[in-house]
């Protein structure tokens, strides 16, 4: 049996954040360790992408046509000094943005379009002692099928 079509939607997402690289243009080498569950970051790691479904609701269009509306978040960690992860997280948040901006970019889940768009980040405040920076950047993603 099929993964849920929201899993698969963050899948697709996860997949396509693979390339950043800078070999790929991009700032950082965030795509190089992209996940979809938490992993702990080992201290001296480079920047990871975690992505999770934060919000999904099913809206019935029309009698023949339904739509899967989801809040994404893709969570930049980078793990540096205290001098240099807010720069990197910085980096790692212009590069989700550059891979999904503020217009739809059109992916393929399932044979079904999913469109995806960069819609904000927010930063969370480092705890003491940590060696790492966050941005959350929120991605909001449709997925459109035949309600029958």
């Amino acid at each position: 049996m099929a993964s849920a079509i929201t899993l698969q939607a963050v899948d697709a997402i996860a997949l396509r954040l693979q390339q950043i690289t800078v070999a790929n243009g991009y700032r950082t080498n965030a795509g190089q360790s992209v996940h979809t569950e938490p992993q702990q970051l080992p201290a001296g790691a480079g920047p990871r992408l975690t992505v999770w479904m934060d919000r999904v609701t099913l809206e019935q269009v029309t009698n023949d046509l339904r739509e899967w509306r989801m809040q994404i978040i893709v969570e930049a960690e980078a793990a540096s000094t205290h001098t240099t992860s807010q720069r990197q997280a910085h980096a790692v948040m212009a590069d989700v943005f550059q891979v999904f901006p503020s217009m739809w970019v059109r992916l393929q889940v399932s044979g079904r379009e999913l469109d995806v768009f960069g819609e904000a980040a927010e930063f969370r405040a480092r705890i003491d002692g940590s060696l790492s920076s966050i941005a959350e950047v929120r991605l909001q993603a449709v997925i459109r099928e035949s309600a029958t």
